[in-house]
């Protein structure tokens, strides 16, 4: 029968050697290392549907999180941290203007005009429309908006403003 140099049988060797693999294993990787990171972003008291939110650390690559239709935005596993923050909405379409009953636009001969509610949204998700926000904003330097991020949930609304 074998027998290790500590006296142990095959099965109870392999059983701990699988024992120390898991903790170590656990130890090395459990967990996730950074938090979650959510919450909207209004501007004068409406949401601004659609965009990205940055979040600048003092050191190291910057983190994008999208800004959905509703004004919100949901990122794991953060590392924690301060960040100097900055929101763009550059990167969302222009809506497409809505003609007045009677009245078609040239470039809408030969397809639909556009509907002000957009019906084209899935149920229970509105769509992005450009919101024109100040430049400051895009400018971490400049947008005065900060947020430190910790461990487990982190939730921060930024109601940016015209001041």
């Amino acid at each position: 029968m074998f027998r290790s140099s500590l006296g142990m049988s095959r099965p109870a060797c392999a059983l701990a050697l699988l024992g120390a693999a898991l903790v170590l294993g656990l130890g090395c990787s459990g967990g996730k290392k950074g938090g979650k990171a959510s919450g909207t972003v209004s501007y004068n008291n409406a949401p601004v549907t659609g965009g990205k939110l940055m979040l600048r650390p003092a050191s190291g690559e910057v983190i994008t999180i999208d800004i959905d239709g509703s004004g919100a935005f949901s990122k794991k596993d953060v590392p924690p941290g301060t960040y100097a923050v900055s929101v763009s909405t550059d990167n969302v379409p222009e809506a497409p203007p809505v003609p007045t009953p009677g009245e078609v636009p040239a470039e809408y001969k030969d397809k639909p005009l556009p509907k002000p509610d957009l019906p084209n949204a899935p149920p229970g998700v509105t769509m992005q429309k450009r919101v024109h926000i100040p430049a400051k904003y895009k400018d971490p330097s400049k947008s005065g908006l900060t947020w430190e991020i910790g461990k487990g949930d982190n939730k921060k609304d930024f109601t940016l403003t015209d001041d």
